[in-house]
């Protein structure tokens, strides 16, 4: 009580203080960069519109659902159900939402090529309209359809990215690409 602070005492407040501010006003820029970022982020597209999309998850009794057929009959029947409610536009399914972390990955390489180790693929199966439904708009090809059951030519749609990647200068409809670990691995674009 009643005691000064020396000369020393008030450089070193001072520049306390100093460095307190202008520690504040990088923090201040620095959020403000992000904010912007973060705006601009928002306004990119992301090659899907779902904002008038309702999403819902379910897990099936493996004891029920204990084949690949009875799975697909069961979802086949859900979405003609779903698709005859009032008031519905279009119902599609999947295990993988745009940016989420299920999808599942598969190394590929264009047919033919000499890539021994091939490219990491990001991979969803999807059923009914999911296209429509998640608003992707299809640049060239078809979806898929009822030809595209068990047994049939594996098919796959791909992204103008991997279409470029593994086909530059040529036409993916109608290519093949292959897991290079295991040739009976195919998927046709």
């Amino acid at each position: 009580a009643g005691g000064s602070i020396t000369r020393r005492g008030r450089s070193l407040q001072s520049s306390l203080m100093v460095m307190q501010v202008s520690l504040a006003l990088v923090l201040l820029v620095m959020a403000g960069l992000l904010t912007g970022t973060l705006n601009r982020l928002l306004g990119v597209p992301v090659g899907f519109d779902g904002s008038r999309v309702l999403t819902a998850s379910l897990s099936l009794p493996p004891a029920r659902y204990n084949s690949d057929e009875r799975i697909g009959v069961f979802y086949d029947e859900l979405l003609r159900r779903l698709s005859a409610l009032p008031n519905v536009e279009s119902v599609g399914g999947t295990w993988a939402l745009p940016f989420s972390p299920a999808y599942a990955g598969s190394r590929y390489t264009p047919v033919g090529s000499q890539d021994k180790e091939g490219l990491i693929v990001s991979s969803a199966p999807v059923r009914g309209n999911y296209f429509d439904v998640v608003g992707m708009r299809l640049v060239r090809g078809r979806t898929f359809d009822a030809r595209d059951r068990a047994g049939a030519t594996p098919v796959g749609i791909i992204n103008e990215t991997l279409a470029r990647r593994f086909w530059p200068d040529q036409d993916p409809l109608g290519q093949r690409m292959v897991d290079p670990n295991d040739p009976q691995d195919q998927l046709t674009v």
